[in-house]
Protein backbone atom coordinates (compact mmCIF):
# COMPACT_ATOMS: atom_id res chain seq x y z
CA UNK A 1 0.00 0.00 0.00
CA UNK A 2 1.34 3.32 -0.65
CA UNK A 3 1.17 6.95 0.64
CA UNK A 4 0.43 10.28 -1.02
CA UNK A 5 0.91 13.09 0.46
CA UNK A 6 -0.05 16.64 -1.28
CA UNK A 7 2.61 19.41 -0.91
CA UNK A 8 1.54 22.38 -1.03
CA UNK A 9 3.83 24.77 -2.77
CA UNK A 10 6.52 26.68 -0.55
CA UNK A 11 5.73 24.33 2.38
CA UNK A 12 9.03 22.51 1.22
CA UNK A 13 12.64 24.43 1.63
CA UNK A 14 13.44 25.97 -1.67
CA UNK A 15 16.84 24.29 -2.82
CA UNK A 16 19.32 26.89 -3.99
CA UNK A 17 22.42 25.27 -5.54
CA UNK A 18 25.67 27.73 -5.75
CA UNK A 19 27.90 25.01 -6.55
CA UNK A 20 28.25 21.03 -6.88
CA UNK A 21 32.02 20.66 -7.18
CA UNK A 22 32.22 17.63 -4.34
CA UNK A 23 28.51 17.55 -3.49
CA UNK A 24 27.11 13.54 -3.26
CA UNK A 25 24.72 13.03 -6.43
CA UNK A 26 22.60 10.56 -3.76
CA UNK A 27 22.19 13.37 -0.96
CA UNK A 28 20.85 15.98 -4.43
CA UNK A 29 18.86 12.76 -4.88
CA UNK A 30 17.36 13.43 -1.03
CA UNK A 31 16.50 17.06 -1.13
CA UNK A 32 14.87 16.68 -4.09
CA UNK A 33 12.48 14.55 -3.57
CA UNK A 34 9.50 16.39 -2.43
CA UNK A 35 10.24 18.17 -5.83
CA UNK A 36 11.36 21.70 -4.19
CA UNK A 37 11.84 25.10 -5.99
CA UNK A 38 15.13 24.62 -7.55
CA UNK A 39 17.17 27.74 -7.94
CA UNK A 40 20.33 27.61 -9.65
CA UNK A 41 23.26 29.75 -11.44
CA UNK A 42 24.88 28.96 -14.95
CA UNK A 43 26.82 26.63 -14.01
CA UNK A 44 24.94 24.21 -12.05
CA UNK A 45 21.84 24.42 -13.90
CA UNK A 46 23.54 23.42 -16.79
CA UNK A 47 24.72 20.39 -14.69
CA UNK A 48 21.59 20.09 -13.18
CA UNK A 49 20.00 20.27 -17.13
CA UNK A 50 22.47 17.38 -18.20
CA UNK A 51 21.29 14.93 -15.68
CA UNK A 52 17.98 15.77 -16.34
CA UNK A 53 16.92 17.66 -13.54
CA UNK A 54 14.42 20.85 -14.00
CA UNK A 55 15.30 23.79 -13.10
CA UNK A 56 13.20 26.63 -11.86
CA UNK A 57 14.95 29.78 -11.72
CA UNK A 58 18.27 30.97 -13.29
CA UNK A 59 20.04 33.67 -11.52
CA UNK A 60 22.24 34.98 -14.46
CA UNK A 61 21.66 38.37 -16.49
CA UNK A 62 21.21 36.24 -19.67
CA UNK A 63 18.83 33.60 -20.40
CA UNK A 64 20.82 29.66 -21.22
CA UNK A 65 19.30 28.40 -24.55
CA UNK A 66 19.77 24.91 -24.36
CA UNK A 67 17.89 24.98 -21.01
CA UNK A 68 14.07 23.73 -20.78
CA UNK A 69 11.72 26.73 -21.87
CA UNK A 70 9.98 27.47 -19.00
CA UNK A 71 13.14 28.13 -16.99
CA UNK A 72 12.48 31.87 -15.36
CA UNK A 73 15.55 34.76 -14.64
CA UNK A 74 16.55 36.03 -11.54
CA UNK A 75 18.46 39.27 -12.61
CA UNK A 76 21.53 39.67 -10.49
CA UNK A 77 23.90 42.50 -9.55
CA UNK A 78 27.26 42.34 -8.85
CA UNK A 79 28.17 38.52 -8.85
CA UNK A 80 26.08 38.68 -5.64
CA UNK A 81 24.11 35.42 -6.33
CA UNK A 82 23.19 33.94 -2.43
CA UNK A 83 22.01 37.55 -1.85
CA UNK A 84 19.81 37.43 -4.63
CA UNK A 85 18.19 33.88 -4.20
CA UNK A 86 17.60 34.81 -0.74
CA UNK A 87 15.96 38.10 -1.25
CA UNK A 88 13.55 36.25 -3.86
CA UNK A 89 12.46 33.83 -1.45
CA UNK A 90 12.26 36.09 1.62
CA UNK A 91 10.26 38.01 -0.43
CA UNK A 92 7.82 35.64 -1.83
CA UNK A 93 6.82 33.85 1.44
CA UNK A 94 9.46 30.98 1.41
CA UNK A 95 10.32 29.75 5.22
CA UNK A 96 13.41 27.73 4.74
CA UNK A 97 15.78 26.83 2.15
CA UNK A 98 18.52 24.46 1.71
CA UNK A 99 21.73 25.92 -0.23
CA UNK A 100 24.42 23.69 -1.95
CA UNK A 101 27.47 25.74 -2.06
CA UNK A 102 30.99 25.25 -2.14
CA UNK A 103 32.62 27.60 0.74
CA UNK A 104 30.75 29.10 3.69
CA UNK A 105 31.06 32.34 5.03
CA UNK A 106 28.83 32.97 8.14
CA UNK A 107 28.87 36.76 7.73
CA UNK A 108 26.90 36.14 4.36
CA UNK A 109 24.29 34.42 6.04
CA UNK A 110 23.72 35.93 9.53
CA UNK A 111 21.61 38.57 7.93
CA UNK A 112 19.11 36.17 6.69
CA UNK A 113 19.03 33.87 9.72
CA UNK A 114 15.76 35.77 11.07
CA UNK A 115 13.72 35.87 8.15
CA UNK A 116 14.50 32.69 6.41
CA UNK A 117 15.08 29.02 8.25
CA UNK A 118 18.60 28.30 6.38
CA UNK A 119 20.65 24.53 5.70
CA UNK A 120 23.61 24.95 4.03
CA UNK A 121 25.78 21.96 2.41
CA UNK A 122 29.39 22.28 1.80
CA UNK A 123 30.82 18.93 0.73
CA UNK A 124 29.79 16.23 3.44
CA UNK A 125 29.19 18.79 5.89
CA UNK A 126 25.29 20.13 6.97
CA UNK A 127 25.77 24.20 8.56
CA UNK A 128 22.74 26.01 10.05
CA UNK A 129 22.29 28.56 12.45
CA UNK A 130 20.66 28.12 15.90
CA UNK A 131 19.22 30.32 18.65
CA UNK A 132 20.71 29.74 22.41
CA UNK A 133 18.51 26.78 23.94
CA UNK A 134 18.86 24.56 20.76
CA UNK A 135 18.22 21.14 22.02
CA UNK A 136 18.41 17.93 19.36
CA UNK A 137 18.83 14.36 20.18
CA UNK A 138 21.78 12.35 18.95
CA UNK A 139 23.69 9.23 19.58
CA UNK A 140 26.72 9.07 21.92
CA UNK A 141 29.86 10.16 20.25
CA UNK A 142 28.45 12.42 17.22
CA UNK A 143 30.06 15.46 16.76
CA UNK A 144 28.95 18.83 16.42
CA UNK A 145 31.30 21.70 14.93
CA UNK A 146 31.09 25.34 16.07
CA UNK A 147 31.91 27.29 12.92
CA UNK A 148 32.41 30.52 15.48
CA UNK A 149 33.19 29.99 19.15
CA UNK A 150 31.26 32.64 20.92
CA UNK A 151 32.67 34.18 23.99
CA UNK A 152 29.83 32.36 26.71
CA UNK A 153 29.17 28.90 25.47
CA UNK A 154 27.20 26.55 27.78
CA UNK A 155 26.00 23.17 27.00
CA UNK A 156 24.35 19.99 28.67
CA UNK A 157 24.92 16.55 27.48
CA UNK A 158 28.24 17.47 25.39
CA UNK A 159 31.85 17.57 26.05
CA UNK A 160 34.54 19.93 24.29
CA UNK A 161 36.72 17.68 22.22
CA UNK A 162 38.80 19.99 20.47
CA UNK A 163 38.51 24.21 20.18
CA UNK A 164 36.08 24.05 18.06
CA UNK A 165 34.18 20.55 18.36
CA UNK A 166 31.64 19.26 20.94
CA UNK A 167 30.67 15.04 21.26
CA UNK A 168 27.70 13.84 22.69
CA UNK A 169 28.52 11.99 25.82
CA UNK A 170 25.17 9.53 25.50
CA UNK A 171 22.16 8.62 23.58
CA UNK A 172 19.81 11.50 24.13
CA UNK A 173 19.34 15.40 23.78
CA UNK A 174 21.85 17.92 24.15
CA UNK A 175 21.87 21.53 24.88
CA UNK A 176 23.53 24.46 23.84
CA UNK A 177 23.20 27.89 24.68
CA UNK A 178 25.00 30.94 24.15
CA UNK A 179 25.26 35.02 24.48
CA UNK A 180 24.31 36.13 20.62
CA UNK A 181 21.19 35.99 18.84
CA UNK A 182 22.75 32.87 16.54
CA UNK A 183 25.38 30.65 16.70
CA UNK A 184 25.84 27.94 13.16
CA UNK A 185 26.95 24.27 14.15
CA UNK A 186 27.89 22.09 11.69
CA UNK A 187 27.67 18.26 11.41
CA UNK A 188 28.79 15.73 8.97
CA UNK A 189 25.67 14.42 6.57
Amino acid sequence: MSSHHIVREKQEPALLVLSLTDFSFELLGQLLEWSPTLIAVTETAIQLHDNQIKVDWLIANEPIDDLQSDVKLMQVEDERYLETALFHLIDQGYRAVNIITDDFNADKYLPYAEQIDLVIYVNDEKIYPIKSGFSKWKQQGEEIKLIIKPNELTYTGLKLSDENTLETTEDGFFIIQFNQPYLFISELV
